[in-house]
């Protein structure tokens, strides 16, 4: 039987065939997989391995063929087909069970077949229900896309040549999901529906689980979790407290509403495009640094070394949203030689179980490697990180990641937990009575804003309205306060205020919503809007809007 407190690995498996863990009676609330690598097959093989959920061997036979088409032959059919195995023939026996993905769950690189496709992967994460995203490095740039509506442009799919994007990381997306948008056999409403409920409330950027001995502290990619934990707090601006397990994980859950917030008004895409560069200027700048030792010397000393790695560590901890969805345990500077020659120097960004790092050149045995010794990191209480991204062994943590998914036989790397983590709720079935929103809750209608580039003939779909109530429930955060508005939107806003409830707005308290877009986006889709919305206008305006006295100080102060 397994042990909960360590990573398991399965017996070998084959996704062709359906086959049952042998766990005898382990009680466990959690299981985390290590990257999807976008592929369904490998997520309901899992779900029926560990008895979370069943399928016929004729259905999943069937799926298997649907998802080795290339998605260029995929039929209207057989996507008609797809949805109902997984609407019926798929079947949850038990909802309890909390799944946590570390990852790499969609935009991923093309399977074997080159017929992995975004739309199969966002249609069941729909149907599961009790689960959790971990944001990572390649789900960022599905979000990245789908915000700034990319994938649905007719012709993006087209934009270079069709074999080179059998290898780029995108394919699942570039290549599935905007051909079926592309052929209409799946529409705009439809993949926005998947995204808002299926794939964004269950999204975070990091979590964990309280055990009994240790906490596991999760994430796309690898770190030291107390130091990246930090380095998070340091860039949300929270204060930092690991004074106590339950202090620290108070901290966590701040870290990752503030990280919702950002993700919704879209500072967070331009936080971490920032950051990107920033890291790869630094490591660049660090690049020729070693050139320069390296032609002058010949070879890198000690001391050199320890400074290599401590600028490494600086640039991952200023840049800390970087680090978490793309961070190595090992990283890789190329050096050009004055002859021509390209030697590549392995740089260790994390600490082996033993507290050394070693540097070496790769593929030259030739060439001395050095080792140097890493001040341990204090820990104020057993912590152990859990993640995806890169299989190779570091200090307090070890990784789930394997090639499952892109290849047909491997094994299931799994974590079993069980303590207590704060799921984001899922989305409530249809059945069930709409809620009465809570001023507490008004706040959180400018989530809209994610929905602002909606196109026009999709405005009045009929199911946006139950959509937005889902999203509105879904989400446990607060919006973020200030973030640009653009001028067509308060020109919109100017030309159809008069039709929103309540009092006239004065035109200072229409320029005061530069604050927000929550108005505009209102006004834009009110016909269409649940009556509980249409009656909260009202009291949004005085949530978002200064007081009269405030606007009228504020006008004095500018004369």
């Amino acid at each position: 039987m397994p042990d909960p407190q360590k990573s398991y690995k399965s017996e070998p498996i084959d996704l062709s065939r359906l086959t049952k863990a042998k766990l005898g009676s382990m009680a466990y609330t959690q299981v985390t997989e290590g990257d999807l690598q976008g592929s369904i097959i490998q997520l309901i093989h899992l779900l029926v391995y560990l008895d979370i959920a069943e399928i016929s061997d004729e259905s999943y036979a069937q799926l298997r063929a649907i998802y080795a088409t290339p998605p260029d032959k995929v039929t209207a059919a057989q996507v008609m087909a797809f949805k109902n195995i997984i609407n019926n023939e798929l079947v949850i026996l038990d909802q309890n069970k909390f799944i946590r993905s570390l990852g790499d769950t969609v935009c991923e690189k093309p399977n074997k077949t080159k017929s992995n496709n975004d739309f199969y992967m966002l249609f069941l994460f729909h149907k599961i229900l009790n689960k959790e995203i971990l944001l990572s490095n390649h789900d960022f740039e599905f979000l990245n896309a789908w915000r700034k509506r990319d994938i649905f442009r007719r012709d993006w799919y087209k934009q270079t040549n069709w074999e080179e994007k059998h290898t780029e990381m995108a394919y699942t997306l570039r290549v599935g999901l905007a051909n079926f948008l592309e052929r209409k056999i799946v529409t705009q409403a439809e993949v926005d529906k998947l995204v808002i409920e299926g794939f964004l409330p269950s999204l975070k950027l990091i979590s964990y689980s309280d055990e009994a001995t240790t906490l596991k502290y999760f994430q796309h990619a690898p770190c030291q979790p107390m130091i990246a934990a930090k380095n998070l707090a340091n860039h949300y601006k929270i204060p930092f407290d690991d004074s106590s397990k339950e202090k620290f994980c108070e901290t966590l859950n701040q870290i990752n509403i503030k990280f919702k917030q950002d993700l919704v008004s879209g500072k967070f895409y331009h936080e971490i495009g920032e950051q990107e560069q920033n890291f790869h200027k630094g490591k660049n700048r660090i690049k020729k640094e070693i050139e320069a030792i390296i032609k002058l010397n010949g070879a890198l000393k000690k001391s050199q070394v320890q400074q290599i790695y401590a600028d490494l560590q600086k640039l991952y901890d200023e840049n800390p949203l970087y680090a978490t969805i793309w961070r190595r345990v090992d990283e890789k500077i190329k050096i050009k030689l004055d002859n021509g020659d390209v030697l590549t120097l392995v740089c260790p960004t994390l600490p082996k179980s033993d507290n050394t790092a070693e540097f070496y050149w790769l593929n030259r045995p030739d060439l001395i490697s050095i080792e140097i010794y890493v001040q341990p990191v204090k820990l104020p209480f057993p912590i152990l990180a859990v993640v995806g991204h890169d299989k190779n062994t570091f200090l307090n943590g070890y990784s789930l990641d394997t090639n499952l998914g892109t290849v047909e036989k491997g094994h299931h790397r799994l974590d079993f937990s069980t303590g207590i983590t704060p799921a984001f709720k899922p989305h409530q079935e249809e059945k069930q009575e709409e809620a009465p929103i809570k001023v507490k809750k008004l706040k959180l209608l400018r989530e809209l804003s994610t929905l602002q580039n909606i196109r026009e003939d999709e405005e009045s779909s009929p199911d946006m309205a139950k959509t937005f109530m889902r999203f509105f429930r879904s989400l446990e955060v607060m919006p973020h306060k200030t973030y640009d508005v653009k001028i067509e939107a308060i020109k919109k806003l100017r030309e159809k205020i008069n039709d929103i409830p309540g009092p006239p707005f004065e035109p200072d308290e229409i320029a005061a919503l530069t604050d927000g877009r929550t108005l505009d986006i209102l006004k834009k889709y009110r016909d269409i809007l649940p009556e509980q919305l249409k009656l909260a206008i009202p009291l949004v305006r005085e949530e978002v809007l200064p007081k009269p006295a405030q606007i009228a100080a504020g006008a004095r102060a500018t004369k």
